[in-house]
């Protein structure tokens, strides 16, 4: 027999940001995923789910625990006009910054980092990339 609706809620249980599945789990099922933190699969639509947790997260470990944009079919892919204007857009704050700082800038799957140094600023388009967050 399976509930359907109950009164007294599950202990673990979340809702997928992506789908809006509500979803009931064990601890067999969670594993530290995206950005080190503790989550699941969501079982309709197979994004990583994050649940509330007492566990530390795990250092970042490559590529376990980073997010891979070319993985994300939703995010939008940009032309070579599109990323010249984030490009444009860094540059416009180039002279504002100090000599170990940087900028950037983007959306979908690129993103368009200025770093200016003592004798030169380095411009990088990145595409495909892989990113973890650590949360202090």
């Amino acid at each position: 027999m399976i509930v359907v609706k109950s009164k007294i809620k599950p202990a673990n249980e979340c809702i997928c940001d992506d789908c809006g599945a509500e979803l009931v789990y064990d601890n067999n099922d969670t594993y530290f995923g995206m950005f080190g933190e503790e989550g699941i699969d969501c079982p309709v639509c197979g994004n990583f789910v994050f649940i509330d947790s007492d566990k530390p997260r795990i250092p970042p470990k490559f590529p376990d625990t980073f997010y891979h944009t070319d993985a994300n079919d939703s995010l939008c892919k940009l032309s070579d006009e599109e990323i010249q204007t984030y490009v444009d857009k860094v540059m416009k704050h180039e002279k504002e910054l100090k000599p170990g700082e940087f900028t950037c800038s983007g959306t979908g799957d690129t993103m368009v980092y200025l770093f200016k140094y003592e004798n030169e600023t380095e411009i990088v388009v990145s595409k495909n990339e892989w990113s973890d967050t650590i949360s202090h």
